[in-house]
């Protein structure tokens, strides 16, 4: 969302609800730590991202 609170952009995470805000606002290189594995190195990869 924009500062304006409209929609900017939609993707597909790589993670379920739980496990995203586990790893939120979290660097990459501690997804292993704070979840005991490492399933993508990112929650929203670029490619998966579509603006809308």
């Amino acid at each position: 969302m924009n500062a304006e609170g409209r929609e900017i952009a939609r993707g597909l995470v790589n993670y379920s609800a739980e496990e995203s805000r586990k790893i939120m606002r979290q660097p990459s290189d501690k997804i292993e730590q704070l979840l005991g594995y490492v399933d993508e190195l990112e929650l929203i990869h670029r490619d998966n991202l579509v603006l809308v």
